[in-house]
């Protein structure tokens, strides 16, 4: 399916933005792998804990669900890998 999509210059994006428990960890991270290696072009996270494992060099993007309203987790989310984030529904913005 990527690679089809990557014809159309498509890009795949995947909603990884749940919250895992730790017996669940070692089965995402064998996911992301697999999505990876499918040509996935990148993941959308809530959970920061993905952050901690062995992943490839997949891009995240912050969900709306991680609560980006102010310019200071932007930052923090930048500089934990996020290439960019949704910015929550109710934010202000002068």
């Amino acid at each position: 399916m990527c690679e089809f999509a990557h014809l159309y210059g498509a890009k795949v994006y995947v909603a990884f933005n749940t919250i895992l428990k730790e017996e669940e960890l070692q089965e995402a991270e064998e996911l992301i792998w697999q999505l990876y290696e499918a040509g996935v072009d990148a993941l959308i996270i809530q959970d920061m804990g993905i952050t901690a494992l062995r992943l490839p060099p997949i891009p995240f993007h912050a969900s709306t669900q991680m609560d980006n309203r102010t310019p200071e987790k932007v930052r923090f989310f930048a500089a934990c890998r996020f290439l960019t984030g949704c910015i929550g529904a109710g934010t202000y913005i002068k």
